[in-house]
């Protein structure tokens, strides 16, 4: 998948080029509205998750620790100032990661969305 930002005025003729180029090639767009924004979010995000995995080792260690998640919960709730002074609006997932008890958050992401065999957690173990 391809994330790309919606053509603006005058920028449709090259962007169909694009469109058409990146399908023929068999990828999927995905059109973000504000990329600026998208990426200060998956910036932040990355940043709160990244943390934790240097500071136990990998991805995978990330997964096993019961208290990781909660941490990157904590991380976001850090970030999200530097978010705003930049103007960026905070999107859902970050809003819910810093508005979620941390021992919940981490009892969630750890028990259920990144359980041991599951598609999220194989993604994140080979993230290299």
């Amino acid at each position: 998948m391809l994330f790309l930002e919606k053509p603006r005025v005058g920028t449709e003729h090259i962007n169909n080029k694009v469109k058409e180029l990146f399908e023929s090639a068999h990828f999927k767009i995905s059109w973000i509205k504000d990329m600026q924004n998208w990426l200060w979010g998956h910036f932040a995000m990355n940043a709160a998750i990244e943390t934790e995995v240097l500071k136990l080792g990998s991805f995978p260690a990330l997964m096993d620790q019961s208290d990781s998640f909660a941490n990157v919960g904590k991380n976001m709730r850090e970030i999200i100032p530097v978010l705003k002074a930049r103007g960026s609006k905070i999107d859902t997932i970050s809003l819910l990661l810093t508005k979620i008890p941390p021992a919940l958050l981490g009892t969630l992401f750890n028990k259920v969305i990144f359980a041991k065999g599951s598609l999220p957690r194989l993604f994140m173990e080979y993230n290299i």
